[in-house]
C-alpha cells in the first residue's frame, strides 16, 4: 500500500499500515513542515500496490486537497475526518472513505465509512473480528452493541444540513468563511499563513505572527473577546481558527474585526 503523508494523520495512518503489511510513503512533505499537498506528477505509485491512501484535509498544519490525487489506476482510500461534509468528495473515485464524527458529524466515538464491493471481497481472513468490515455490513452494523448516543446525534446533524439547503450549502458557507479569512491574512504581511496557497483547507487556517512574541497576547485577548479555541496544536504552535460546519460566518466575521483591532494596535 501507498501512502501520500501530508500531516501527522496520515503518519499515523501509515504507521498502523506497517504493523499489518507493506506499505510506504509514496510522498511526504514533513521536511517541508508540511505546507502543501501533492499535485498529479510529483509522486508515483507502485504497479504492484495494492492501494493508495491519503487524507483529505490536515487539521494540524491546515493543507488540504482540492482535487483528486492520481493513483496509478489503484483503488483509492480516503480518511476525510476533518472535511466530510464540509467540502466536494467524489464518493464514486474512492473504494473506501472513512471518517470520525468529531468534526462535522457528531460526537467523537463514531465513524462513518463508505464502503465498495472491492473493499468487501478484499477483507483479510487474518483481521481480528472488529476490524473486519464484511462482518459488520453483515450485521447492519449491529455486530457489537454500539454508540447508540453518538449515532443518534449523527442522525440530528444530517437532518439540520438537509434542513439548511445540503451540502452544497454547507460547501458554499464554509468556503465564505475561508474566503474572507484568508483575505485577512493576505492583506497584510503582519500575518503568516502556513499553508501554500494552492493547499489551503477551507476547513483549518493556520498562520502565525510574523513577531511571534505577540503570539501568546493575541490569543490571551482573543479569549477575553469571546474568541476562543484559537491556539495552534501542541505540535505546531501558532494560531488555528477551525471552521467546521457548527462555526457561523458571523463567528469568522468577529475574528477578523479583532484581528484588524490587534494589528492596528501592534504593527
Amino acid at each position: 500500500a501507498d501512502y501520500l503523508i501530508t500531516g501527522g494523520w496520515s503518519e499515523k495512518a501509515l504507521k498502523e499500515a506497517k504493523r499489518v503489511g507493506d506499505a510506504i510513503s509514496a510522498w511526504d512533505d514533513s521536511g517541508n513542515g508540511f505546507k502543501s499537498v501533492p499535485m498529479n506528477g510529483e509522486y508515483q505509485i507502485r504497479d504492484d500496490a495494492v492501494y493508495m491512501h491519503y487524507t483529505s484535509n490536515n487539521t494540524l498544519y491546515g493543507t488540504q486537497f482540492h482535487h483528486l490525487p492520481d493513483s496509478n489506476g489503484k483503488p483509492r482510500i480516503l480518511d476525510a475526518s476533518s472535511d466530510i461534509a464540509g467540502t466536494p468528495i467524489d464518493v464514486s473515485a474512492h473504494e473506501i472513505i472513512y471518517a470520525g464524527a468529531q468534526k462535522n458529524l457528531g460526537p467523537s466515538g463514531v465513524t462513518l465509512v463508505i464502503l465498495s464491493p472491492w473493499a468487501m471481497d478484499k477483507v483479510g481472513n487474518n483481521l481480528p473480528t472488529m476490524l473486519d468490515y464484511k462482518i459488520h455490513a453483515s450485521k447492519g452494523s449491529l455486530f457489537n452493541t454500539p454508540n447508540t448516543f453518538g449515532i443518534f446525534v449523527l442522525d440530528q446533524v444530517f437532518k439540520w444540513l438537509e434542513e439548511n439547503g445540503g451540502l452544497d450549502a454547507a460547501i458554499t458557507r464554509n468556503r465564505a468563511k475561508a474566503e474572507l479569512l484568508y483575505s485577512e491574512l493576505d492583506r497584510t504581511d503582519f500575518w503568516n499563513p502556513h499553508a501554500d496557497r494552492d493547499s489551503r483547507s477551507v476547513m483549518n487556517v493556520t498562520w502565525r505572527i510574523n513577531n511571534t512574541e505577540l503570539e501568546g497576547l493575541f490569543l490571551e485577548e482573543a479569549q477575553k473577546n469571546g474568541l476562543g479555541g484559537l491556539r495552534g496544536h501542541r505540535s505546531v504552535g501558532g494560531i488555528r481558527a477551525s471552521l467546521y460546519n457548527g462555526c457561523s460566518l458571523d463567528s469568522v466575521a468577529a475574528l477578523v474585526s479583532f484581528m484588524r483591532d490587534f494589528e492596528s494596535q501592534h504593527s
